[in-house]
């Protein structure tokens, strides 16, 4: 019986079995970028989502730390417009600065003197950089002791 193939070191190299045609594999190529098509607007889908509510807890923490300043303070808020910052009133209430994960910008606290209270606002309020949204992109996101987080689209 004949051997076919060439001679190697511990014997013959069949070349019957080459490995993958390259019709098999454009099929997985394509078929890996269809997969790839469609899961990469979900997973961004869910990235701009987890930013929202990380950025919607952030808001939510700095109210806690105004109503903490106030209990500290008579029952009174600052009366100033300021952005939270290691040199803002706050800065007693919390141990490392708090940033937007959309703008890495800090959030922005302002007193409405007229009726006592307070609103706190992401920093992509005022920026180019903005929330992403199924709904839409939101032009305003703040926080409203009287009517909790809002959002403008």
């Amino acid at each position: 019986m004949k051997k076919e193939g060439k001679k190697m070191k511990g014997g013959y190299k069949n070349f019957h079995t080459k490995g993958f045609t390259l019709l098999e594999l454009i099929i997985v190529i394509a078929i890996i970028s269809t997969l790839a098509m469609v899961l990469i607007p979900s997973l961004t889908e869910a990235r701009n989502q987890a930013k929202l509510i990380s950025c919607k807890t952030a808001i939510k923490n700095i109210s806690t730390m105004v109503e903490n300043y106030s209990v500290d303070n008579n029952d009174k808020y600052p009366n100033l417009d300021f952005q939270v910052t290691i040199s803002s009133p706050l800065k007693d209430y919390y141990t490392s600065i708090i940033k937007c994960p959309v703008s890495k910008d800090e959030y922005y606290y302002y007193y409405l003197s007229n009726s006592n209270s307070y609103q706190i606002y992401c920093p992509t309020s005022s920026s180019t950089l903005k929330h992403k949204t199924p709904k839409g992109i939101i032009q305003k996101l703040y926080f409203d002791p009287k009517e909790g987080t809002k959002e403008e689209y």
